[in-house]
């Protein structure tokens, strides 16, 4: 329920959100095409698969790998930050700004209830939901433990831990208001 919270959090701060917004930020920042940044959005990549990459958009023009978006991501969490009034999503924003002022918030749901809502929002099979979340929560942890040598899943690395099985995203947004 990130979205939900996030937009509820918006709409009752008037903070800007940036998710997905940060791919194309990156992308005009660096010059480089959205289609690339996004591949390399919150996943692991392999240093060979990182070396092929790199070699074909050399001939197409201009090599962007993984430890460019990282450190491109990097230089827009932190302009993002230091600017105010924004709501960052994921990328390991946590790990970057953290010692910079704000609230670093981990929502966490079960599994059960993770497939439920993602067979309800895109449309999935239960067994292509559980494959598809676990798919995505190991490259996130990949990308996490590459890049800032964290662990997502520890607790200390959040001001808040909020657990949204029976939350609404009102509830969560309420909760975040008011330790925030």
């Amino acid at each position: 329920m990130g979205t939900e919270i996030s937009k509820a959090l918006s709409q009752r701060l008037g903070w800007h959100i940036y998710d997905k917004e940060i791919v194309g930020f990156i992308a005009s920042d660096k010059n480089v095409r959205v289609r690339l940044v996004e591949e390399l959005d919150e996943k692991s990549q392999g240093l060979i698969e990182d070396t092929v990459r790199r070699l074909l958009e050399m001939v197409e023009g201009g090599g962007f790998g993984v430890e460019e978006y990282h450190e491109a991501l990097i230089r827009s969490l932190v302009y993002l930050a230091t600017r105010g009034n924004a709501i960052l999503i994921g990328r390991g924003a946590n790990f970057v700004v953290r010692s910079q002022s704000g609230l670093h918030l981990r929502l966490v749901a079960s599994p059960e209830v993770r497939m439920e809502r993602l067979c309800n929002r895109w449309g999935l099979s239960p067994r292509e939901a559980r494959l598809r979340m676990e798919q995505t929560d190991r490259e996130r942890t990949e990308f996490i433990r590459r890049h800032y040598k964290g662990d997502p899943d520890d607790p200390r690395n959040y001001d808040l831990v909020l657990n949204t099985d029976r939350l609404n995203p009102a509830q969560a947004a309420s909760t975040v208001l008011s330790l925030f």
